[in-house]
């Protein structure tokens, strides 16, 4: 694993933190899904820049690749059964009834 993929899976797995404050709970879950997928994306973007590897598609498709499996898997698998990213949702929506699926992120 290079240094591009370590990063694309740390930061995979904190999106789910980030997403959360970004999602409102009244959000239609298809809305909620391509919020997840645009904030991953550009959350993949930003590291291969940040990493100097734009030159290689081969390396963008593998960063945003591995952040949007890190930050689904780890939302399904982590985060979900927490419950932060549902308390934290709920922070940042005052005055919304938040619906009972959870966050797509």
């Amino acid at each position: 694993m290079n240094t591009l993929q370590v990063w694309s899976l740390v930061l995979g797995t904190l999106a789910p933190i980030v997403i959360s404050w970004i999602q409102q709970p009244k959000w239609p879950d298809w809305l909620r899904a391509i919020v997840t997928a645009l904030f991953c994306l550009v959350v993949g973007f930003v590291n291969v820049w940040l990493n100097g590897e734009l030159a290689s598609a081969a390396d963008w498709v593998s960063a945003v690749g591995i952040v949007f499996i890190a930050a689904v898997a780890t939302f399904k698998g982590f985060w979900q059964a927490t419950g932060l990213t549902q308390k934290m949702e709920e922070k940042t929506s005052p005055g919304q009834n938040p619906h009972n699926n959870p966050p797509a992120g």
